[in-house]
Order: structure tokens, then C-alpha cells, then sequence
């Protein structure tokens, strides 16, 4: 008898395990996901284009479709996913100059760069604020880090909704 219950309290939790996966994949169709294969620890990212109750079909960066069973992958968190990425992908790297109040901090135009979401990395490279620029102006280049080159649009358009003036 005890090997019915012990196999029935396995079965359970398997199924617990499944339907968490199925809903946490059922929440993120059209949104990118990684999944860790449990044998072979490959790493899969895609967008999450149709979930069942025992697959899962992503659609890769190639407009690849790849089905897996929800029992053989794990999820992987956002952290997981930024840190397989930051290694794996190729990084797109710009300078940014822009001018801002001489009276600003670096340690907190640095901060305030790291948290803009798609920015994976960022330093100031230089600081000028010589004859070309007016004396209550400081022209500070940041070198930054993204995934995608379209999101150096969003980059700029943040740092010109804080109040800085891109130099071209």
C-alpha cells in the first residue's frame, strides 16, 4: 500500500509541476521566454507562440517553430535569461553625447543610465566642458551596452525626456 501512495504523491506533484509551467507559458504567449532543456541543459529562447497542456511551441529568431514537452524544459527566470543572454548574444555598443547642467553628478547620471531597461551596461568615457560649450553646460559621453540596435532609439529618447541635449 505504501508504494501506491508514494507513487500516487509523485504522480501529483508531476501534474502540480506541469499545470505551474502550462500557466506561466499560457501568460506569456507573444513574449519571449528561455527554456532550459532538462537532459541536455540547451538553452532555447523564443517568443511563446502556442501552449498546451503538455507542449509548449516557440517561435525562434529565425522564425523557426520548435515544440517541446513541458515535462523535458525548465523556465528560466528574467535574471537567467539577462545573464544567458549578456554571454550568448551578440551586443550592440554605442557613445551617447549629451549635455547637462555643469552642477550634475556622475554617480547618479551613471545609476540613472543602468536603469533604463534596455541599457545592459554603461560608463561615461569623457567629460567635457570647454570653449564650445556654454559655462552652464557639461558635455558627458556615455559608452553603453543594449541587445538590439532599434533599442538606441529608446535609449536617446529617454535621456532627452530627463532634460539632456544630445550633441550630434
Amino acid at each position: 500500500m505504501d508504494d501506491h501512495e508514494d507513487a500516487l504523491a509523485r504522480s501529483d506533484k508531476a501534474i502540480s509541476m506541469l499545470t505551474q509551467k502550462s500557466n506561466v507559458l499560457a501568460k506569456s504567449i507573444g513574449k519571449e521566454v528561455g527554456l532550459k532543456h532538462q537532459h541536455s541543459e540547451n538553452v532555447h529562447m523564443g517568443i511563446v507562440k502556442e501552449d498546451g497542456s503538455k507542449n509548449v511551441i516557440l517561435e525562434t529568431e529565425n522564425n523557426d517553430e520548435i515544440c517541446f514537452k513541458l515535462s523535458n524544459v525548465d523556465i528560466m527566470s528574467e535574471n537567467e535569461v539577462f545573464e544567458w543572454k549578456k554571454n550568448n548574444v551578440k551586443l550592440e555598443h554605442f557613445d551617447l553625447s549629451v549635455l547637462f547642467p555643469s552642477n550634475c553628478n556622475e554617480k547618479y547620471l551613471i545609476e540613472m543610465s543602468k536603469s533604463i531597461e534596455p541599457v545592459i551596461d554603461v560608463k561615461i568615457v569623457d567629460v567635457y566642458n570647454g570653449e564650445q560649450i556654454d559655462d552652464s553646460q557639461t558635455s558627458y559621453t556615455f559608452h553603453y551596452t543594449v541587445f538590439d540596435r532599434q533599442e538606441k532609439d529608446y535609449v536617446e529618447e529617454f535621456i532627452e525626456g530627463i532634460g539632456g541635449t544630445i550633441r550630434k
